[in-house]
């Protein structure tokens, strides 16, 4: 289309989409295969979650469960959790940002 402003080239457009949703798609694929690592109550509780946001591994120190508070337990599991979860989606949005900078785009 010659007559787009700015001299533009749509099949030159479309190649440069192209290649950029591939990259996008590779970048999401390779953080969603990494593993982030969360601890709560000084390492009584490490959980392991992947960029997908799936949990991967929790360890629980036994001996957090000798004294029963449950609530406890319950409370130091959440929060190591979420951490993890939180450090995915950190870094997922920080390897994706970048390609929401695209200068021209829009």
């Amino acid at each position: 289309m010659r007559g787009m402003p700015g001299g533009g080239n749509m099949g030159q457009m479309m190649k440069q989409l192209q290649k950029m949703q591939k990259e996008m798609e590779q970048t999401q694929a390779k953080i969603e295969a990494e593993n982030f690592e969360a601890s709560a109550g000084g390492g009584a509780i490490k959980v392991v979650s992947n960029g997908k946001k799936e949990l991967v591994s929790v360890e629980i120190n036994p001996e957090i469960l000798s004294d029963g508070d449950v609530e406890l337990l319950q409370d130091l599991v959440l929060t190591a959790v979420n951490d993890a979860i939180s450090q995915a989606d950190a870094a997922m949005s920080k390897a994706m940002g970048k390609f929401t900078q695209v200068p021209g785009l829009f």
